[in-house]
């Protein structure tokens, strides 16, 4: 007979986990209803960020377009370029206005 009792943290890094991936989806959506014909210019990046409320917007987006590609925006039809953009956001400082 098996057990149904999980431990505190257990519990705890369950639900971390699917607030984090379901967070995560969020600035992803975001984040894309900035983006113009799957490309995301800076100024777009740095509009989506002032939505989010992530402090100094232009500065937010001109690192996360440095850790993703280097250039001068994301192309958001790439997975990995896109999934370094919601990470940089994801641990952003944010004003809680």
């Amino acid at each position: 007979m098996s057990s149904c009792k999980a431990s505190k943290d257990d519990l705890e890094m369950r639900w971390i986990r699917r607030n984090k991936s379901s967070n995560d989806e969020e600035l992803r959506s975001t984040i894309c209803n900035y983006a113009r014909d799957g490309w995301l210019s800076k100024r777009a990046l740095a509009d989506a960020f002032d939505v989010l409320n992530i402090i100094n917007p232009d500065y937010a987006a001109s690192k996360a377009i440095e850790q993703a590609n280097g250039g001068y925006g994301i192309n958001t039809k790439d997975d990995k370029e896109l999934g370094k953009v919601v990470k940089y956001a994801s641990t952003a400082p944010r004003s809680t206005n």
